[in-house]
């Protein structure tokens, strides 16, 4: 008489195999950017709710003013110093601007134009 063999059938069994460097760094990529995007929806409904603030109005037009200055000085390339002379009395004079402090006032005037238009964005 033969015998027969019984047929054992192994359950699966589920390993993990180790994420590789690639998927790691895709998958904290993904984190990383859902946390800016939430980030990014509360800041957008704080400048929502001071859009109409006082404050802020007053913070727009001091920039979009030196904004203005720093171009207006930059195009012709004159301003005026403040200065306390010996009797205790405010004085003005006329500066003459080289070309490179020129550059610099519309550096000045582009960054702050940057500023103002990264606040509009989020005020829309």
């Amino acid at each position: 008489m033969v015998k027969k063999k019984e047929e054992v059938v192994a359950e699966p069994v589920s390993v993990e195999l180790p994420k590789s460097r690639i998927q790691e760094k895709k998958e904290a990529h993904e984190k990383a950017a859902e946390e800016r995007a939430n980030i990014q929806k509360l800041l957008k409904a704080e400048y929502f709710k001071v859009k109409e603030s006082p404050a802020l109005q007053d913070l727009m037009k001091k920039l979009h003013g030196f904004v203005d200055y720093h171009t207006k000085v930059a195009k012709d390339g004159i301003g005026y110093e403040q200065y306390t002379n010996a009797t205790g009395d405010l004085q003005q004079k006329t500066v003459r601007f080289t070309p490179e402090e020129r550059v610099s006032h519309l550096d000045k005037a582009a960054g702050l134009e940057e500023i103002l238009d990264y606040i509009e964005r989020q005020l829309i």
